[in-house]
């Protein structure tokens, strides 16, 4: 800015002289001003006009608070604090001045108190440099633009352009006490003042009001009018999200699977671990619904916002719910995705993100109808003690145990999970889930029973292996008697009245198509079908419904019974549930498996869906229909032939 003249006016940009018309005689103004009493009102700063900040020591002529006053690069809080820092260290006594005034000014330290020697009382503490940083960036955290900066406590404009205003107060350097002092613009010292036409750059402090707090003139770094410290920085705030998902009430974590239809809640906060408020912050929240199974991806920043959510950009202490989204049924082999992203989270800046998935997955189960399950017999080609064969199902644990079991026993050498024995049945001491689960050991938890000891040696059925060649295909046109067949071969189609055949394969067997017992049967002419296969037996997916007794007594990892392939391949089961399409449907098994391992795969249904009576339900995965037909007719290699007198059951029906 143009430098003032107490009477006389010299136009010159680079320095201001103020003093008498007698000219600069120093020594004798030296003498005045330490004579001169400064008494009075104060007009600036706590001091009367002329009068300097530290020392109080009266002087009317000097320069500009700053020589090369604020250069033009200086345009965020950052720079800034640095030019003032900068100064503090430099060395200068005049920049030292001015920086030691900036900074006990803006954070509001009390008036110097002379007297204070000439030179002294120019020193501030890394204290109060830190506070002086934090209240410059608390009007700069939320964003800067090169032309302004927007904080907490306001904003800065750092090239407001105004003119001189008369009556207003300026302030200079007192170079013979390296003091820094104010005075009032007047007409006389200022010729321009009032004249709109002659505009100057300054820099502007404002409140969070809108009001003006500081005014510097950039052309000399003189500050204008009355001063008021800037506001504290508000307590930093912390900020971190969280997402909790919820199914029907109960608490979950990210990768918790839910069954379809299933009621999903997820809730969404933010919260500032600090005292302070966060404002201008950045939120986003998105949903995501993705097909099938997806390991967590990193937070997205894409994708609808989820209902019932509503970000906000201020964050005071404590926990902000942003909102509730519902997912009131939730859709079949799907992966709920959601993220929730916030920055910056603290006035240093940073992201604080999450994102949590719950996978949509159903809990398939299998019933047996009249008959038992037992788990853990060696089969006499390989007889020894298989001591982790368990049965491996869903139940919902509620009272009656809906969900998989067996209508009568269950046996297993290990453990037994989520698999009711006596479902259905009437209650008492015999009361599911494991009233008949041997060893008794009641139910805890998912544990069923199990442990039982020992279960004998299954026949070697395929000891027997004779017959009549058959290449494979359709067992509709065969005859009662004994065939067989070396494997790999695919078999289908249906075993008419009358028919009893025993089929053994040299090898792997494929069911490609169903197998039924159609037309009118009766006690005399049952039909029956008996597989024997050294190696494995494969139900392709297509299939839904088989009759008879099937037994794989592979050895060396064979010996397995699968209820879902593609064709002779089995499906790879993994946490991607990629199979669960090409399964989901019901397999209908009016017959027995024996088997090494029985490998259950499809995927229709859904224990939520499951009800306590015996009900052979549309939504069941496998279901085994073990009716007196299977037993009653002999295979066509029994040793003898005779006929049942009676037939009566009595418990326990194991």
């Amino acid at each position: 800015m143009k430098q003032l003249l107490r009477r006389a006016v010299v136009m010159a940009a680079a320095l201001t002289i103020i003093g008498s018309s007698m000219g600069l005689a120093l020594p004798a103004l030296t003498q005045r001003a330490l004579a001169a009493g400064c008494v009075g009102p104060s007009i600036m700063f706590g001091r009367w006009k002329w009068c300097g900040y530290f020392y109080n020591r009266f002087q009317d002529q000097g320069g500009p608070v700053r020589a090369a006053g604020v250069p033009g690069g200086v345009n965020t809080a950052q720079s800034f604090i640095n030019l003032v820092e900068g100064d503090y260290f430099s060395g200068d006594t005049q920049k030292i001045t001015e920086a030691v005034f900036i900074v006990r000014e803006m954070i509001g330290d009390p008036l110097p108190t002379p007297p204070c020697g000439l030179g002294a009382c120019k020193s501030v503490t890394g204290a109060e440099l830190t506070e002086f940083e934090n209240r410059v960036k608390s009007y700069a955290s939320n964003g800067e633009n090169g032309s302004q900066s927007f904080g907490p406590n306001g904003h800065i404009d750092w090239y407001h352009s105004d003119y001189m205003h008369c009556g207003d107060y300026n302030s200079y350097y007192q170079p013979a006490f390296h003091d820094i002092a104010p005075y009032i613009i007047t007409s006389s010292n200022t010729p321009e003042c009032n004249n709109g036409g002659i505009q100057f750059d300054h820099i502007f402090f404002y409140n969070s009001a809108g009001g003006v707090i500081w005014r510097i003139r950039r052309l000399c770094m003189n500050p204008l009018g009355s001063l008021s410290p800037l506001a504290p920085a508000p307590p930093p705030f912390s900020l971190s999200v969280n997402i909790t998902p919820k199914s029907n009430g109960a608490a979950l974590v990210s990768g918790s699977y839910v069954q379809p239809g299933d009621n999903v809640t997820f809730d969404y906060d933010v919260i500032n671990g600090n005292a302070g408020t966060g404002t201008g912050i950045s939120c986003q929240a998105h949903a995501n619904d993705k097909a099938g199974w997806v390991a967590t991806p990193a937070p997205e920043t894409t994708g609808p916002n989820p209902g019932g959510v509503a970000c906000t950009s201020t964050f005071g202490p404590g926990d902000t719910h942003l909102g509730t989204e519902t997912v009131a049924s939730a859709p079949t082999d799907t992966s709920l995705c959601r993220s929730l992203i916030v920055s910056p989270a603290s006035p240093s800046g940073g992201t604080a993100q999450i994102e949590v998935c719950v996978y949509v997955s159903s809990r398939p189960y299998y019933r047996v109808y009249g008959g038992d399950v037992s788990a853990g017999n060696p089969q006499s080609n390989a007889c020894g003690t298989v001591t982790h064969a368990g049965i491996v199902s869903w139940s919902k644990d509620l009272t009656g145990y809906a969900g998989a079991g067996a209508q009568y026993g269950e046996l297993a050498l290990d453990k037994i999970y989520e698999s009711a024995s006596n479902l259905g049945n009437a209650a008492g001491p015999a009361a599911a889930p494991s009233g008949l689960t041997f060893a008794n050991t009641g139910a805890g938890g998912s544990t069923f029973g199990g442990d039982y000891g020992a279960l004998p040696c299954l026949t070697d059925f395929y000891a027997s292996a004779t017959g009549t060649p058959f290449g494979g295909g359709n067992l509709t046109p065969l005859g009662t008697g004994s065939y067989k067949a070396t494997g790999p071969i695919n078999i289908s189609g249906n075993i008419n009245p009358g028919n009893r055949i025993i089929l053994y394969v040299n090898g792997n067997v494929t069911i490609s198509g169903n197998i039924d017992f159609p037309g009118n049967w009766s006690v005399n002419n049952m039909p029956y079908l008996q597989v024997v296969a050294s190696g494995n037996i494969y139900i392709d997916k297509g299939v839904s419904t088989i009759g008879g007794i099937f037994i794989a007594q592979g050895t060396g990892g064979a010996g397995t019974i699968y209820t879902c392939t593609n064709g002779a391949t089995p499906y790879t089961v993994d946490a991607t549930g990629s199979f669960n399409t090409a399964c989901h449907s019901k397999l209908t098994i009016n017959g027995a498996f024996i088997a090494n391992q029985v490998q259950l795969l499809r995927t229709n249904g859904t224990v939520k869906q499951s009800n306590v009576p015996v009900d052979n339900a549309a939504n069941q995965a496998e279901v085994f229909n073990y009716s007196p037909a299977l037993w009653i007719p002999q295979p066509p290699n029994a040793p003898t032939q005779g006929k049942y007198d009676a037939i009566t059951s009595l418990p326990p029906i194991l």
